[in-house]
This record gives structure tokens, C-alpha cells and sequence, in this order.
């Protein structure tokens, strides 16, 4: 959840620093870990290297397994709107573009993003466990998820029929009736999430996610072959973004 978060707030600052003029010619070849060891050696520079993708949504970063920390991976910033990459999501790819430090120091550099190459290498499996919402009733409603430690990770209003899919953790799920002010609605109901192990039954090993189903207010998990017409809608919706 904080990586999505925080992957937003970094891609607003760099729609901007986009329009900046930026070298023109092909890019460097270089090395994945000489490029975040030191990456003041190529600011500035257009560079190409490769790296597995880390896709959720706008949201993209680049890593080299078996290393998964903020501070081993390349924040790449793209412009919002299209071509989106959330298809590529945990595959090698080979990027291009101009290369810069993180000045905040929470990924290892960065690389504003010109070019994109997929490559034909076995995908790497991921770690990021998903929830795929659907508030199949008739009001609007207001999802909250909680991690094990009772503290807010996610939140979003739901209207009827609205879809909504994020990383979760174990923890719970609750729904609440609409609110105006900062504070939640009248809780309605509350469901547990659980992990891949402890609940295998209810998580779909190909896409790495749990669903959910909200009816009157009640939130409740369902089968992954429950859930086969939620799966494809969203798969469809996906593929519009």
C-alpha cells in the first residue's frame, strides 16, 4: 500500500521535470547495480539497462532480483495517460531514458522514461498479494482495509457496481455507510483477510489476489471460481486504462 502511495506522489513530480530539454541519441548500456551504486555518474545522461518491472497502474519501478528493497529499485516516471504497463508487471523489460538522482533517498536513482522493451525471459514470480472489490448492491458505500496491526492502510467509496482492486495485507476489511465529514460512516460489516497459506481456498495463484463481494453492506469473501465473471471485468477494465 505505501509503495503505491508513495509511487503517485513521486510521478506528479515527474510529469513536470519531463518538459525540462533532455539530451537526444541512443542510450548508454549500462549495468543495473553500477547505475544505482552510482547514479551521479549518469545524470543527465540517457541510459538503457534491464531490470524486472514493478507495475500498479501510472505506478513503475525497476528491480533487480533477488533484491526488493525501495533502496535497491529505479523509480521510472512516465508521463499519465497512455501506453500503461500494468501487463508487464513482474516480466523483464529493458528501459531508456534519461537518468537522475532521488533526492528524497528512497529509491536508488531515477530514470524519466522515453522507451520501453519487453523481453523474452521467464516472468518473475511476485510477492504483492491484491484485493478485487465489487460492491455488487444498490448504495454507494465506504471500504476501509486494515492491516494486522489495526492501523488504516486503504480506502475508497465504492459506488454501485464500481470495482476496486489494491495490494492487501493481512488484516480486515470494512465497510461503512457514506460519511461527509473525516470520520467513517455506520460501520455495516467487517471480513477478515487472510494470507495465500492461511487462506489457500480463497486465493487465485495466477493473479495473486483474493475477491471480495459486497451485497447490502456485508462484505464477503469468495472463491476464486466464484469469482471467474469479477475476474474478466477486470481484466476488460485493465485493458482500457
Amino acid at each position: 500500500m505505501y509503495l503505491a502511495h508513495l509511487l503517485q506522489s513521486k510521478l506528479r513530480v515527474c510529469v513536470g521535470l519531463l518538459a525540462i530539454a533532455i539530451p537526444t541519441g541512443p542510450g548508454l548500456s549500462v549495468n543495473f547495480r553500477q547505475l544505482i551504486d552510482n547514479p551521479r555518474a549518469y545524470q543527465g545522461k540517457r541510459v538503457s539497462v534491464v531490470g524486472v518491472a514493478e507495475v500498479d497502474g501510472t505506478s513503475f519501478v525497476l528491480f533487480e532480483p533477488p533484491r526488493r528493497e525501495l533502496s535497491q529499485k529505479i523509480f521510472v516516471g512516465q508521463k499519465l495517460g497512455k501506453p500503461r504497463y500494468n501487463q508487464l508487471n513482474n516480466h523483464w523489460v529493458k528501459i531508456t531514458g534519461i537518468a537522475d538522482t532521488d533526492q528524497s533517498k528512497v529509491f536508488a536513482c531515477k530514470i524519466f522514461l522515453e522507451n520501453l522493451q519487453p523481453l523474452d525471459r521467464a516472468p518473475v514470480k511476485g510477492v504483492d498479494v491484491y484485493g478485487l472489490f465489487l460492491n455488487d448492491g444498490p448504495s454507494t458505500v465506504e471500504l476501509e482495509l486494515f492491516d494486522k496491526s489495526g492501523q488504516l492502510a486503504a480506502s475508497a467509496t465504492l459506488s454501485p457496481s464500481e470495482v476496486y482492486h489494491a495490494a492487501i495485507t493481512e488484516g480486515e476489511a470494512r465497510v461503512y455507510t457514506p460519511s461527509e465529514s473525516l470520520s467513517s460512516g455506520r460501520l455495516l460489516s467487517r471480513c477478515s483477510i487472510g494470507s495465500e497459506k492461511s487462506a489457500a481456498d480463497f486465493f487465485d495463484t495466477s493473479s495473486r489476489t483474493f475477491y471480495f463481494r459486497i451485497k447490502d453492506g456485508k462484505v464477503i469473501l469468495v472463491r476464486p471460481t466464484e469469482a471467474i465473471p469479477l475476474k474478466k471485468r477486470w481484466e476488460r477494465l485493465e485493458k482500457r486504462q
